[in-house]
């Protein structure tokens, strides 16, 4: 009978460890899991600019794909184009670009990038047309009035650069270069009060 309780309890025991191995190993699962998972965000975290990358080289590729398919799809020529640009390859947007033709529906944001290509290659007289094309299409388009603006402040029309300027969608008036430009006028016509 001694000998029976003796295994009973021994075997009690060996259940008791063998749940605390268990609940051990649980606890350690389930601390690993937490560590994989911490790793995990912070790998998400560091590959966040590789992923921003692999996104833009994904888009690139799809508006590449979009404008082989449909040649005539300007607002993913102007999208590629503004990769291109951005990516420094401003003569491949500029030939993307030029395939373009805006006499059906005229388009603003063309001429502004085209003329921000010229600007890029140093060809200011024509980057000037193209921005002077993109104000008449839309007088209210910030890049337009500043490019405008500060071609006829360097013509010494500091008073019809000041007026253009002034012309500006109210939206506009916070805009920095808006304000530099502004405070150049100001200070060529030597009115330090503004």
């Amino acid at each position: 009978l001694l000998g029976e309780r003796a295994a009973v309890a021994l075997g009690d025991r060996r259940q008791v460890a063998g749940r605390h191995r268990q609940e051990g190993l649980h606890r350690a699962v389930a601390a690993r899991a937490h560590a994989v998972a911490t790793g995990a965000m912070r790998l998400v975290g560091a590959l966040a600019g590789v992923d921003d990358r692999t996104k833009a080289n994904t888009l690139f590729q799809d508006l590449r794909r979009v404008v082989e398919l449909d040649p005539g799809d300007l607002p993913a020529r102007l999208r590629m184009a503004r990769l291109m640009i951005a990516g420094g390859a401003g003569d491949a947007a500029l030939k993307l670009l030029s395939i373009v033709s805006d006499d059906d529906k005229p388009n603003a944001e063309l001429h502004l990038l085209r003329s921000s290509i010229m600007l890029q290659s140093r060809d200011v007289t024509e980057a000037i047309r193209e921005a002077q094309r993109a104000f008449e299409i839309d007088p209210a388009s910030v890049d337009a009035i500043s490019l405008v603006a500060a071609k006829r402040l360097s013509d010494g029309d500091a008073d019809g650069a000041l007026k253009l300027l002034d012309s500006a969608p109210e939206s506009a008036s916070g805009e920095l270069r808006i304000g530099l430009l502004r405070t150049q006028i100001y200070a060529t016509r030597g009115d330090r009060s503004k």
